[in-house]
């Protein structure tokens, strides 16, 4: 853990990821986006320095994303190659020889001919060609539990070895599944996108990957706190005291130092907000620095809450591969 901050991460493929990124999922948990809204979210971010962008076919926001990208390319504001685009394959793509049409539709809602990282999204898989979310007539997610999230792992090698992806790498896999993937297979994910925020430091899992030299990306690093399941009595980062003592020193806000508390355990973040001003504060992290008193102050005060903000045990739980049964 080191107080200095670089605003690029090299990955164990060599890649550079940029330590910020806008993540562009609207909270809608029936699977719908609002174009619009993305779509100004991201051209904000671009003319704020932003150049990393977190999206999935799950979202529904890769078309948002490109309409963005091609707007600020064209206005001469950004070039592709200084982006860092993310995008991630969805549960009923998981058999070997989905995956690399998966992305062929990935890229073509993106206009695309290449995103610079592709993520298995989860280790469950769904049944192929039922749409994004098959349901049996009970209402329960249609499984295909005798897909191997290893078989899957190939096709993402296929994608990198066509260019389609620059990087590939995983998501919401826990200690077990990291271990059995990197078993399996010479190409090492280059990154892994979890939860990690102040209040759930994922220790376990960050520990492992960055032994492994797996790099980390931390989704809901503010907690998520617009979510809709949200109690009065759960821990927020705004109204957080040890947060906000350290925010007054530093003249910051909470999430500010909660973000720069993560990016100095050399983490990447990918905070999402469509609102100017909150897209603005989130990249401005770069001008202080936290003590090492402060860091353990938050490890000890802030950590110890345990409090994971997404389980999805409702939609995936009855999978063999649920990552979180763990937790």
């Amino acid at each position: 853990m080191t107080g200095t901050v670089e605003k690029f991460i090299k990955m164990n493929d060599g890649i550079a990821i940029p330590v910020i990124g806008l993540g562009t999922f609207q909270g809608n948990y029936d699977y719908t986006s609002v174009h619009d809204i993305v779509v100004k979210a991201v051209k904000t971010a671009i003319d704020l320095g932003y150049r990393h962008f977190d999206t999935a076919l799950v979202y529904d926001t890769e078309a948002a994303v490109g309409e963005a990208v091609r707007d600020k390319i064209q206005e001469g504001v950004v070039r592709r190659e200084e982006l860092f685009i993310v995008t991630k394959l969805w549960c009923n793509s998981h058999g070997k020889e989905n995956v690399v049409p998966a992305l062929h539709e990935s890229l073509r809602k993106l206009g695309m001919d290449y995103v610079d990282l592709f993520l298995i999204h989860w280790p469950v898989a769904f049944k192929s060609g039922s749409g994004l979310l098959p349901k049996d007539a009970n209402g329960q997610i249609i499984l295909d539990d005798d897909m191997d999230f290893t078989d899957t792992w190939q096709g993402m090698v296929e994608c990198r070895k066509l260019g389609l992806a620059h990087s590939i790498g995983i998501s919401n896999f826990n200690e077990k599944q990291i271990k059995r993937l990197v078993e399996s297979t010479d190409v090492l994910p280059s990154l892994i996108q979890i939860e990690v925020n102040p209040f759930f430091s994922n220790d376990k899992i960050v520990s492992l990957c960055q032994q492994l030299g797996i790099t980390v990306a931390c989704y809901s690093p503010l907690g998520k706190p617009g979510r809709p399941w949200k109690k009065d009595n759960d821990p927020f980062i705004s109204t957080d005291v040890t947060l906000n003592e350290i925010a007054k020193v530093h003249k910051k806000t909470p999430m500010q130092v909660s973000l720069r508390f993560l990016l100095q355990k050399g983490l990447v973040v990918i905070p999402k907000s469509n609102s100017y001003d909150h897209i603005k504060e989130n990249t401005d992290v770069f001008d202080f620095q936290l003590t090492h008193k402060e860091m353990n102050s938050i490890d000890e005060n802030c950590s110890c809450h345990n409090f994971k903000v997404l389980y999805l045990k409702e939609l995936i739980g009855h999978s063999k591969e649920y990552p979180f049964n763990e937790d």
